[in-house]
């Protein structure tokens, strides 16, 4: 149960950054298109796991304010130095692999073994996989001008 509240957690957090970055850029590109996608799926896996949560008889809990001022914190640093896009597609990149590792890390120390559990956490890691591509693939193509 505590892990689902940690991946709960991290999916809204995760959310509530992008969609600050997105304010915070003002910006419509090809950037913020990619991030209103990925915000679209985040916003699923949280119905899923609240679903999971409430199942097993726990209420889901929101994010404390500290969690939420975090975030916000978050969003604004890696949108700082007027938009430096080589900088936020290198943080995103790199925020996306940390939480591939912290998951896969609580897995093992929660010791999940549970098939539900793990198959909606392999379906979050390969999300995460697939952000850190099509960021790769976006900065590629991505007008630096």
């Amino acid at each position: 149960m505590e892990f689902l509240e940690y991946l709960y957690n991290i999916v809204k957090l995760e959310k509530d950054a992008l969609s600050r970055m997105i304010k915070m850029r003002d910006k419509n590109d090809l950037l913020n298109n990619i991030l209103k996608e990925q915000i679209g799926i985040y916003k699923r896996f949280g119905i899923s796991i609240e679903k999971m949560i409430e199942n097993r008889k726990k209420k889901v809990e929101d994010l404390s304010i500290f969690a939420k001022m975090a975030s916000h914190v978050g969003a604004k640093f890696v949108t700082s130095k007027d938009n430096d896009i080589d900088r936020i597609f290198n943080i995103l990149m790199q925020r996306y692999q940390v939480c591939i590792e912290e998951v896969n890390s609580k897995v093992q120390e929660n010791k999940i073994t549970s098939k539900t559990i793990l198959n909606l956490t392999n379906r979050f890691i390969e999300f995460q996989n697939r952000n850190i591509n099509t960021l790769n693939k976006a900065y590629k193509l991505f007008d630096k001008s």
